[in-house]
């Protein structure tokens, strides 16, 4: 099956063999207003050779196991000013304290307190996880979407951890609803994540960076956890529109001649592969970020098809295919240049989903999705 897309603003995250990837220890960072210098335990001299050997600047830096949260650090860990609220008049709770933790009672059912929808949004059809550490419980707690219309759990046991998957029905937000006349208890330590991304590497892009101080420095990045180790890690490569954008899911199918002469086919999956087509222009810059495709000491590619759907990646390396490429008269620019890549890994099945393909109204994957 073959999908053609008229544009396409493609994403190719490069990995370099192990030997170009290194991890090190964060001993401190600073936050500013657009950027995060990190002090690394690199030794002298170790960050220039990453540079030479493979790039280091325009590479991005992850944490393994990085989980995105939905939810602030201060709503979840009560650190900092929070966001949430005691119930409205008439089903407020009886005690409400969101200093140190979450502590609440009722004193009677139906009781509740609540988490504003902007501080823990959804999106209706997809699937999420809360884990919540519950102690000094009485009775139990019913927990909910904002507005009350969808019941997510239950929590009913003391001194443990509650985790709870739900699809959402609803834009999200919480309330916690007394089950009990007496329900209390002390809740902290809250995560939050929308399902398939809970262990997502935490990555930002390396701007800069210093052998002198052994700092590296990154776009500005939330999220980084001065316990866990950081990696000098894939590069990254964004590319202009082509001019045509060719995708073929290649079928992995078994067939299998039956004695009553049917034919017995078993669907393996399919392998995808794409062409993008650069053939009409490309600019010098763009040309000069190829140099990160075109190497022996790649190990595997990334390709996102467009920016605006992370939710779509293939994992990829190039074909047999032979690399032309042709100045356009009097040298300004080049021509003739295109990029072919194949699956390595088998598909289960290709991503069809009616939000996903191309409508008369918007073209391409992802027509609902943030760029990322």
């Amino acid at each position: 099956m073959t999908v053609l897309h008229g544009e396409g603003k493609p994403r190719f995250y490069v990995y370099p063999k192990t030997n170009a990837r290194k991890s090190f220890t964060i001993s401190s960072f600073v936050v500013g207003a657009s950027s995060v210098v990190i002090t690394t335990n690199a030794a002298d001299g170790e960050l220039n050779a990453l540079e030479v050997n493979f790039g280091l600047i325009g590479r991005e830096l992850t944490q393994s196991g990085f989980i995105y949260q939905l939810m602030s650090k201060a709503d979840r860990t009560f650190t900092g000013t929070n966001q949430w609220q005691n119930g409205l008049a008439g089903n407020a709770l009886a005690a409400f304290d969101k200093t140190t933790d979450l502590t609440i009672t009722a004193s009677a059912a139906g009781q509740y307190c609540y988490l504003p929808v902007a501080y823990a949004p959804t999106t209706i059809g997809r699937s999420y996880t809360l884990i919540v550490a519950c102690a000094n419980l009485v009775g139990s707690w019913t927990v909910k979407s904002l507005d009350g219309t969808q019941t997510i759990g239950t929590i009913t046991t003391p001194n443990a951890t509650k985790t709870i998957n739900f699809t959402a029905t609803t834009t999200g937000g919480f309330r916690f609803v007394a089950v009990d006349n007496n329900s209390s208890g002390d809740f902290d330590n809250f995560t939050f994540y929308e399902m398939g991304f809970s262990s997502t590497n935490g990555r930002a892009t390396i701007t800069a960076y210093s052998d002198v101080d052994h700092t590296i420095t990154t776009e500005l990045w939330d999220y980084y956890n001065v316990d866990s180790d950081v990696t000098v890690d894939q590069y990254v490569i964004d590319l202009p529109y082509c001019q045509s954008l060719v995708e073929t899911f290649i079928p992995s199918f078994l067939k299998h001649p039956m004695f009553n002469g049917r034919v017995k086919t078993k669907k393996k999956g399919w392998y995808y592969s794409a062409v993008l087509d650069y053939g009409d222009y490309l600019s010098l810059a763009n040309i000069d970020k190829l140099k990160w495709l075109y190497r022996d000491d790649v190990d595997f590619l990334v390709f996102f098809p467009r920016l605006d759907n992370p939710y779509i990646s293939y994992r990829v390396d190039l074909t047999e295919e032979p690399f032309t490429i042709s100045q356009r008269q009097q040298h300004l620019g080049h021509r003739l240049v295109s990029i072919s890549i194949h699956g390595i890994e088998r598909l289960a099945s290709i991503p069809l989903d009616a939000n996903l393909i191309p409508t008369t109204t918007e073209i391409g994957y992802g027509k609902q999705y943030e760029e990322y």
